[in-house]
């Protein structure tokens, strides 16, 4: 009896007791989620996105608040990249992210929404370093198909920039982003929403279901030096170039997404009143040309530019093969009234000349570029002619070292004119006549150059120099039957060979030529004397 009534008496506390359990679980539960919510999964959010961002960028990654929510988007407050000299490159402000399947174990990405994402470019003498660490390729590559299936995206006001080192800038900015799903593919817009229809800068484009690409970019706009510095920066364009100028473009591009050597570009791209420098090279102003896109090939056309004093024009054609390799045809350049001693100034840091100028004519030429060579030109073929006047070519290294090996009675402040035509095979040069005339005394005084190689690549140039013209020696000796053949061996035992690297003109070889001046000097005698016996 009392054991019945001791069991009645203990079943209202093992059910209180599994109440209590219940309610503190519960409890538990519910503290987990909003602990989850606003603390736990918020952090782990937070440390991940940074520490992903950390791997690939040099510097400081600044995450803000995050806003998780089991039934709605996940909320960024703002993102800022700022390298290494505390100065911001990317920000971006108000990120919300729509998840599909959510809640549930295998959400996706699908909706991307973004208030404002400014990127600015910093540039100092002309280049920029893009704080950007390249990761190393993974071994196990990520399917994003499984985590990503967008349908919209969006950025309400993009801007960008590039930053002198003295503060001045130069922003595109007021921009709006949108890329929306269209049927099984998507279509991208890039404008002003204050100006639609302003060619400042507008992209519009799609990708259909197939991939196919289908692009119509439009821009009108001055570039300065900063804007230009940090785009071919960020296009892996090596040697820093400083220029500035206007560039128009009205371009269609179309073609497979997945195999861009199939993709083809319409339209034309005009630079206006460019000035480009380089180190080590003269400058270019007021550049103007037109560059014609039509499929795969190009032409450049109209093409002119004041170049040390003088004027350039050139004009070429270009085709890239399926297997990337750029062959060129029609390659014309005429310069006209170059200043010899500022075109040497740009290239020489201890400049000789002080005096003439330079005309020449080249091509027309065809050449192949290679993807990935060692040199940037495979193959250049062609030919040309120059024109030197009025120049102390005498002072330079090159043919100073030549007149002192033959004893020249020469000044080295001589003014004098040089006539050169030439033949280009990958990378030599075949000079197939060249003079050079300075007046010694009230005397013509004449070095001819016979003939010669000079190699580009290898920096190394092999000629046959006469120094000294056998016209001199007929004012001073009598015609004599065996004249002829002294007037030949003279022009061709005089000559001399010149080897070895033109950049180093002190290691040069000058030899006489005997042996072949020889040869070539007595047939020629012998046809001199027998011609005025010939019927």
């Amino acid at each position: 009896m009392s054991d019945t009534s001791s069991s009645q008496a203990g079943r209202p506390r093992l059910r209180r007791s599994l109440r209590r359990i219940i309610v503190v679980l519960l409890l538990a539960l519910i503290g987990g989620a909003v602990a989850g919510k606003y603390w736990i999964i918020p952090a782990v959010i937070r440390s991940q996105l940074a520490g992903s961002l950390g791997e690939v960028w040099r510097g400081r990654v600044d995450v803000g608040k995050v806003s998780f929510s089991y039934f709605g988007p996940i909320r960024l407050g703002h993102l800022r990249l700022i390298d290494e000299q505390d100065r911001p490159w990317v920000s971006l402000g108000a990120l919300e992210l729509g998840l599909d399947d959510w809640p549930s174990l295998s959400p996706k990405l699908s909706v991307v929404r973004l208030a404002s994402l400014d990127v600015r470019a910093h540039v100092a003498d002309g280049q920029c370093d893009w704080p950007f660490i390249t990761p190393p390729p993974s071994d196990e590559p990520v399917d994003w198909q499984q985590y990503v299936d967008l349908t919209a995206a969006s950025i309400d006001a993009l801007s960008l920039g590039a930053v002198e080192a003295d503060g001045r800038g130069v922003l595109w900015q007021g921009y709006r982003l949108t890329m929306k799903r269209d049927g099984g593919g998507y279509r991208c817009t890039l404008a002003r929403p204050d100006a639609p229809d302003s060619p400042e800068l507008h992209i519009d484009g799609q990708l259909d279901a197939d991939d196919m690409l289908d692009v119509h970019v439009r821009v009108d706009r001055h570039l300065s030096r900063a804007e230009l510095a940090a785009i071919l920066a960020a296009a892996g364009a090596g040697e820093p170039t400083r220029a500035s100028g206007r560039l128009t473009a009205d371009v269609r591009v179309r073609g497979p997404a997945r195999r861009p050597e199939g993709i083809t570009a319409v339209g034309p791209i005009e630079l206006n009143g460019w000035d480009v420098r380089r180190d080590g090279a003269p400058a270019l102003r007021n550049l103007r040309t037109t560059i014609a896109l039509n499929g795969r090939s190009a032409e450049l056309r109209d093409t002119s530019a004041e170049l040390a004093g003088g004027t350039i024009r050139a004009g070429a054609s270009a085709h890239l093969t399926d297997d990337n390799e750029l062959m060129l045809s029609n390659v014309t350049a005429e310069l006209a009234g170059i200043s010899m001693p500022r075109l040497a100034e740009s290239i020489s840091a201890s400049p000789v000349l002080d005096r003439g100028t330079l005309d020449a004519t080249i091509g027309p030429l065809t050449g192949r570029i290679a993807p990935g060579a060692d040199e940037p030109i495979e193959e250049l073929y062609g030919r040309g002619r120059i024109h030197i006047a009025g120049a102390n070519l005498y002072a330079t290294s090159l043919i100073g070292a030549i007149i002192r090996e033959v004893a020249l009675p020469l000044e080295t402040d001589l003014a004098a004119d040089a006539d050169a035509t030439f033949g280009i095979d990958r990378t030599t040069i075949t000079l197939t006549g060249a003079k050079q005339r300075a007046t010694l005394k009230s005397r013509l005084h004449t070095t001819v150059i016979n003939d010669g190689t000079i190699d580009l690549a290898g920096k190394r140039l092999d000629i046959h120099v006469t120094p000294i013209s056998a016209q001199q020696l007929r004012r001073l000796l009598p015609e004599t039957p065996g004249s002829p053949l002294l007037w030949s061996l003279a022009d061709h035992l005089t000559q001399f060979r010149v080897q070895g690297r033109w950049d180093r003109p002190d290691e040069l070889k000058v030899r006489p030529a005997l042996l072949r001046g020889a040869q070539k000097g007595i047939l020629g005698g012998i046809r001199g004397i027998i011609r005025p016996f010939e019927p």
